[in-house]
């Protein structure tokens, strides 16, 4: 089943809410009190650990949900903010309750979009000891399948969202620049040669399971 766009029917039943950029839509262990749908715009998720490090673990694409472990007063795992200006839907529990009732399939594609969050968290975590030119590949070719081959993240922010140093990124994006498989330029990173980045994606990794296609149905 595609998850993207999938819950897009059932927009009727949810409050649509036009929010500014750099606004929380629900902090980490809030009590939770629904889950939201992104129609436009774009939201970073992120963890933080009793350490206090904060690490971003998914930037939402247009036509997915999040914050479906909020249902039902559970406590949010993560924190959502948006990184523009964003349009999104708000499902309360009883609106949820409504939808199901109403559409059966609702409850499937509800379930297969938490366990992708599920697995997301696992994906980063599973990466965590791999050199950093390994886990930059992996995290840009999984951004290439959410936005396109240009890419709309500075290095800083890739930095953040990988959890490696920006001189490292920098470091790493420099060199490939030099190769040709990626060009760098007004805060966008453009892939050129995606083979050689998921030749340097691959090397001494299997992947135990398939999130793109979960993703994107491709």
């Amino acid at each position: 089943m595609e998850l993207r766009y999938s819950w897009q029917p059932y927009l009727q039943f949810g409050q649509r809410l036009a929010v500014e950029k750099n606004t929380y839509i629900y902090h980490q262990q809030d009590e939770g009190k629904g889950f939201y749908y992104l129609s436009e715009g774009n939201i970073r998720i992120s963890v933080s650990f009793p350490d206090g490090l904060e690490r971003t673990i998914n930037y939402v694409p247009v036509g997915m949900l999040f914050g479906e472990d909020g249902l039902y007063n559970d406590p949010y795992l993560t924190t959502a903010c948006t990184v523009n200006s964003c349009i999104i839907y708000y499902f309360s529990d009883s609106a949820f309750t409504q939808i199901c009732n109403a559409f059966p399939d609702a409850k499937h594609i509800f379930t297969k979009s938490l366990l992708f969050k599920f697995r997301i968290v696992a994906e980063v975590l599973s990466f965590t000891s791999s050199p950093a030119e390994q886990q930059i590949a992996h995290f840009l070719i999984k951004l290439i399948k959410e936005n396109g081959e240009d890419i709309p993240l500075n290095q800083t922010t890739l930095a953040n969202y990988i959890g490696v140093s920006r001189i490292s990124v920098n470091k790493t994006l420099n060199n490939w620049k030099r190769r040709g498989i990626v060009d760098i330029s007004n805060n966008r990173i453009q892939v050129k040669e995606l083979q050689k980045l998921k030749d340097l994606q691959s090397i001494n990794t299997t992947m135990p399971y398939n999130l793109d296609y979960l993703l994107l149905g491709v």
